[in-house]
């Protein structure tokens, strides 16, 4: 116990409070760059593309945090096994793309979507160090699955179907209209909102206010629509395998609530699934 207490962790409610503030420039940065990531503003405005405002955002966030320490005379950030393994990744990666059968087309795919997603995991990992930042990190997120979600739907019911003469069922666009991003292809949009979705039920369980717990309900539930009109097989599965595990969890805490859950389900489901989705 003294050890523990000595050594106390961030995710701790007695360190949360004791966590510093510092890094707000930085960890401003990360939720600017974590945008831009989901939603892709400069496809909607094509004026940004020649800023690049997603190196821009990033560029900030790791020069504000090296700056900050550098004065401080702090440590750069803890280097965790996961993250030596990440860069060996990318370092075996660039070693052997000349060796690929398109190299220039593996230098680009190193470069993005690869290098965006370990600096991405390397700065929340680095800046999101206390309950706060944890939440508004979170809200980031589920906030930023709304429209991906909704876009989702509006696809669906508007017949914007990918044309594929093999293709046994329509299948919708990807976020922008299937254009860059990581949500660029249906079965990525699934596995987006798939992420989100244990993020908002947290949200919505554990905020206190009435309005946010509402705004992660809401989040929730168009992640879920989401996922159904995409008609991927990998989201479904990944859908699946969430609901499972949260009702074992629920049945767990309040059985009687999982009885009413599972009745509503099968009482609800046949008739709000899209034609041909059991297919």
């Amino acid at each position: 116990m003294d050890t523990l207490d000595a050594t106390p962790t961030w995710w701790r409610p007695e360190a949360g409070r004791r966590a510093s503030p510092d890094g707000g420039v930085a960890f401003a940065a990360l939720v600017a760059f974590t945008g831009i990531l989901f939603l892709s503003p400069q496809a909607w405005f094509p004026v940004l593309q020649n800023f690049r405002i997603a190196l821009l955002a990033a560029g900030l966030a790791i020069v504000a945090h090296l700056l900050e320490r550098t004065l401080h005379r702090q440590p750069v950030g803890p280097l965790h096994p996961e993250f030596v393994i990440a860069l060996a990744l990318v370092g075996w990666a660039a070693l052997t793309a000349p060796l690929s059968y398109w190299p220039g087309g593996s230098v680009a795919e190193l470069i993005d979507p690869f290098l965006k997603a370990v600096a991405f995991f390397w700065l929340i990992g680095t800046l999101v160090t206390t309950q706060r930042r944890l939440r508004l990190f979170m809200w980031a997120l589920v906030l930023c699955s709304i429209p991906l979600s909704v876009s989702a739907v509006q696809h669906y019911r508007a017949g914007d179907f990918l044309i594929t003469p093999a293709a046994s069922v329509q299948r919708i666009t990807g976020f922008n209209d299937g254009g860059s991003g990581l949500a660029g292809n249906p079965n990525d949009l699934a596995l987006v909102l798939n992420l989100m979705i244990p993020l908002a039920a947290a949200l919505c369980a554990a905020e206190r206010a009435l309005a946010a717990r509402a705004v992660a309900a809401l989040a929730l539930l168009l992640a879920v629509a989401g996922v159904v009109v995409t008609f991927s097989r990998a989201g479904f599965v990944a859908l699946a395998t969430i609901g499972l595990l949260s009702l074992v969890a629920m049945v767990r805490r309040a059985p009687a609530g999982a009885l009413a859950v599972v009745l509503g389900l099968v009482v609800i489901t046949p008739s709000v699934l899209p034609p041909g989705y059991t297919q």
